[in-house]
């Protein structure tokens, strides 16, 4: 990932859609990506009312899966929302980071898939760059849905 990787391409290696991906630092053992998007409207999660008016942003930190064997972190700039017909404020939602968590849900699959391997949770968290804790509760949630699965239950 030299100067010649254009964003766009960026976004695509990471999974992105509709953002802007530049490389915010690279090191012996992490890559860095910033990352933004631009201003839509946004329907309000309290009332369904378009607002495009924007009340502040924060980064998030994001753990996604290793890349070139390095860890990998995308740094978020997240844009809270101004309903002006409620006066609420909301977070723009993002398709590739499930609610509340810190990590890509491109990472939660890859954690995943290698339960296939025979690895042990440590090795899998150590493998992943995320804590044993991360793994144990991916491992467990995969059980419940399997365990609906077999039972023929709807999902919660």
């Amino acid at each position: 990932l030299g100067g010649g990787v254009h964003m766009n391409d960026l976004a695509k290696i990471l999974g992105i859609d509709e953002a802007k991906v530049n490389i915010k630092s690279i090191n012996d053992h992490a890559i860095s990506f910033y990352i933004q998007t631009d201003i839509k409207p946004h329907s309000c999660p309290n009332c369904n009312a378009l607002t495009s008016k924007v009340h502040d942003y924060r980064i998030q930190k994001i753990k996604d899966i290793p890349l070139q064997g390095k860890s990998c972190f995308l740094f978020l700039k997240k844009r809270r929302y101004h309903c002006s017909h409620c006066g609420k404020h909301f977070y723009k939602s993002y398709p590739f980071i499930a609610k509340y968590l810190h990590r890509t849900s491109r990472l939660t699959r890859w954690i995943a898939s290698s339960f296939f391997d025979t690895l042990n949770i440590q090795q899998i968290a150590n493998r992943a760059n995320v804590s044993s804790h991360t793994v144990s509760f991916i491992k467990c949630f995969l059980q419940f849905i399997i365990l609906l699965l077999i039972l023929e239950k709807p999902f919660p």
